[in-house]
């Protein structure tokens, strides 16, 4: 199916734009690029503080921490201080049953189902680093070396319960300017594709329609990604109304 014959295409642009251009949307929105921007100059800062944590850290909290849970139910670090405290609960001491301390820190930050396997998945990435601050660090310079967004993707999925999704959202969160042109075709964006019609599209041809849209409204295929998942029930439901209105 061609891209360029397909009714999808306006239908889509038609009703993300939209809900773009809705001027209580734009209130809610600019509010949530605020959130996105904090989380994303903290990380900053974070990696600059301390950047032989950086890595671990992001496996810990950002993929770990929130994986098979509700987000509302975590105690997600907020601030640089929470970061830093939380550095302190996890890196790695001499002796210590890592896999076992770990579990103990997820369950009482509110992940309970898995906590034991992903203990043993965050102690495998120190086994796997014999240990070594010196090599959690080498992991940050070898990553911040890596010129393309699936190449940095690949990277972050070579660690133990981080899969495809994680590998984009992690650096997705970080407003990483690799990932500018990226568009995450999760399971919400690729709902919004079908139901106008495009069932039948791959993963890469959803992602260049998202392209299309983004480069209408003058956006990055970044925001887009992000406003499409933040308003996701309400694209949906516009576009379920423009069909049923013919």
């Amino acid at each position: 199916m061609g891209l360029d014959n397909i009714p999808v295409k306006e239908l889509l642009l038609k009703s993300i734009q939209t809900l773009y251009e809705d001027h209580s949307i734009q209130i809610n929105w600019k509010a949530r690029k605020r959130e996105l921007k904090k989380l994303a100059d903290i990380l900053q800062k974070l990696e600059a503080q301390i950047p032989e944590g950086y890595i671990p850290l992001r496996i810990a909290c950002s993929a770990l921490l929130t994986q098979r849970v509700s987000l509302k139910t975590i105690n997600f670090p907020k601030s640089l201080q929470d970061w830093v405290e939380v550095w302190k609960q996890i890196k790695p001491k001499e002796k210590e049953n890592l896999s076992e301390s770990f579990s103990c820190w997820l369950k009482s930050r509110g992940n309970h189902r898995f906590a034991n396997k992903f203990g043993d998945y965050y102690s495998n990435y120190w086994k796997s680093r014999n240990w070594s601050l010196k090599n959690s660090l080498k992991d940050l310079n070898e990553l911040r070396s890596i010129s393309t967004a699936e190449d940095v993707k690949k990277w972050w999925m070579q660690f133990d319960g981080i899969g495809a999704q994680y590998g984009k959202n992690i650096p997705m969160d970080e407003m990483d300017q690799r990932f500018l042109n990226y568009v995450k075709i999760d399971h919400r964006l690729s709902n919004i594709v079908d139901a106008s019609g495009g069932q039948k599209l791959n993963s890469a041809e959803k992602q260049e329609l998202y392209k299309f849209v983004a480069r209408r409204l003058k956006i990055t295929a970044w925001e887009i990604d992000r406003f499409c998942f933040s308003f996701y029930k309400e694209i949906i439901a516009n576009i379920s109304s423009r069909k049923n209105n013919g």
